[in-house]
């Protein structure tokens, strides 16, 4: 769930379109990393990954070859996992940097 929904006791807080966003960039890095978010904070895992591993260490070793598209994609994600929800891209844009990404 996104931050600004996690981090508040107010019942009056509700899923907005950037909430969406949040989680889309969580199932972006769920599908490229082979991980479950319930099991571990993909955000904070991909950045250590990187640390560690360089870019290439992120995805999953089942996606065999990692290509530039990869690295977009999870750059991608990344935006879309701004803590700061007016700092992440509208829904419409994050699909124009995917298909941008695969062209």
């Amino acid at each position: 769930m996104a931050p600004e929904l996690t981090h508040t006791r107010s019942i009056s807080k509700s899923f907005t379109q950037a909430s969406d966003v949040y989680s889309f960039g969580i199932f972006m890095l769920e599908v490229i990393t082979g991980k479950k978010p319930s099991v571990t904070n993909l955000g904070q895992y991909v950045v250590e990954k990187r640390k560690r591993e360089g870019p290439n260490g992120v995805a999953d070793n089942r996606m065999l070859d990692v290509t530039e598209n990869v690295q977009v994609i999870i750059a991608i994600a990344d935006m879309c996992l701004f803590s700061d929800p007016r700092h992440r891209p509208p829904m419409g844009g994050v699909v124009e940097m995917i298909q941008s990404a695969l062209v």
